[in-house]
């Protein structure tokens, strides 16, 4: 985790059998970070996975949360 105290919470949904989407979020209340982790995972096929994961960053300044980072990655997975 990014700080030394943090809470951190996370729900998935099987929206079908080969879809998944989940959301994960990461609190620290000392230094005021927020970590936003939406996901979303499809089995090509039984084999394949294709993810992709967002990661945005929020950052408390006077009281307000702004944001100062947003990235994406996608990831294609194959089991042999």
């Amino acid at each position: 985790m990014p700080t030394r105290w943090s809470l951190l919470a996370r729900i998935r949904k099987e929206i079908n059998p080969l879809l998944n989407i989940q959301m994960a979020a990461v609190y620290s209340p000392t230094s005021h970070l927020f970590i936003f982790i939406p996901a979303i995972q499809y089995n090509m096929t039984q084999n394949t996975d294709v993810d992709l994961f967002m990661q945005s960053y929020y950052l408390s300044k006077f009281g307000r949360f702004n944001s100062f980072n947003h990235l994406a990655f996608l990831r294609i997975k194959h089991n042999f």
